[in-house]
C-alpha cells in the first residue's frame, strides 16, 4: 500500500497482461488507473481510468500469442488528461476502489457457483449444498 499511496496515477501499458494484479491493487488504493485496453483488466477495470487502444496487434511467431501495440500520443494524452483534472481522479479512484471492494474471492467464488448452476440446472432445481467440511468420502469407492 506504501508505493501506491505515494502516486496520483497508476499506469501499466503492457503489451499483454493477464489478470492484471498490480492495476486491481492501485484500484483498491484509490488511484485512477492508465491502462492497455486489451486482455483481461479492462473488462473490470473499464470506467476506473483510461484505457488506451492499441492500433496493432502481433502475434509472435512461435506461440501466435498476440500482444498489443498502444498510440503513445494517445497514451501520453490520457496521462496528461488525468494530471490536468483533479476531479476526474477522484472520481476515477472512488470507483476504482468500489470496484476492487467486489473482486473478492469469495464474492467471485459465489458468482462461478451461480453461474455453474444455472448452466447445470437451468430449472433452477439445484440440489441441497453442502459445505465441503461436512461432505465425506471415501476413496476406494472411485
Amino acid at each position: 500500500n506504501g508505493i501506491y499511496n505515494s502516486f496520483d496515477i497508476f499506469t501499466l501499458p503492457t503489451r499483454e497482461e493477464g489478470f492484471g494484479l498490480p492495476i486491481l491493487e492501485a484500484m483498491s488504493c484509490g488511484l485512477p488507473v492508465v491502462i492497455t485496453d486489451y486482455s483481461a483488466p479492462p473488462e473490470w477495470a473499464r470506467g476506473c481510468g483510461e484505457l488506451v487502444p492499441p492500433v496493432a496487434l502481433e502475434a509472435e511467431p512461435l506461440t501466435n500469442i498476440r500482444r498489443a501495440i498502444i498510440d503513445m500520443d494517445s497514451y501520453v494524452g490520457s496521462l496528461v488528461k488525468l494530471i490536468e483534472d483533479k476531479e476526474l481522479r477522484r472520481e476515477y479512484g472512488e470507483k476504482g476502489r468500489a470496484k476492487a471492494e467486489c473482486m473478492d474471492w469469495k464474492i467471485i467464488c459465489k458468482q462461478w457457483e451461480e453461474l455453474i448452476d444455472t448452466k447445470l440446472f437451468p430449472d433452477g432445481s439445484v440440489p441441497l449444498k453442502e459445505s465441503p467440511d461436512k461432505l465425506s468420502y471415501n476413496l476406494e469407492e472411485f
